[in-house]
C-alpha cells in the first residue's frame, strides 16, 4: 500500500483503469479507516501509473504542503511553531499547508494569520 494526499487530478485513462479494478478496490479498501489517503496512490503504484504522478520534492504535491515524513498512524504531521521555517521554505510551491490544530499549537496559526495580514 502507498499513501499520500486524497486530492488529485487524474487522467481519463487512469479513471478507466480504476473502474476496471473496482472489484479489487472494493475488497481491499472496504474496511480501511483512511482509504481516501491510500486509494489513488496504491492503484497508481500497482497499475503502472506511479511514474506519471506529480511529485514535488518539497512535499507540496497537489500544491499542498503535507508532511507525511513525520506522520503518525497514517495521519499527517501536525505543524507547530517549531515548524515555522520549514513552512516558509516548503510552501513556496504550495497554496495550502496541512495540518494544524488549535489544541496542539495555536501559536503557529496566529503566526500565519499575522504573516498573511489576516490578524
Amino acid at each position: 500500500m502507498k499513501l499520500g494526499s486524497e486530492w488529485a487530478s487524474v487522467t481519463n485513462d487512469f479513471v478507466i483503469r480504476m473502474l476496471q479494478e473496482e472489484p479489487k478496490i472494493s475488497k481491499l479498501f472496504r474496511w480501511t479507516n483512511c482509504s481516501d489517503e491510500l486509494l489513488i496512490q496504491t492503484i497508481a503504484f500497482n497499475c503502472g501509473f506511479m511514474n506519471r504522478m506529480y511529485h514535488n520534492p518539497n512535499g507540496a504535491d497537489n500544491l499542498r504542503f503535507i508532511d507525511w515524513v513525520r506522520s503518525k498512524n497514517g495521519s499527517p504531521h501536525i505543524f507547530t511553531i517549531a515548524d515555522k521555517e520549514l513552512l516558509e521554505d516548503a510552501t513556496a510551491g504550495a497554496l495550502i499547508a496541512r495540518k494544524f490544530s488549535l489544541d496542539k499549537d495555536s501559536e503557529i496559526i496566529n503566526y500565519i494569520l499575522k504573516k498573511t495580514g489576516n490578524k
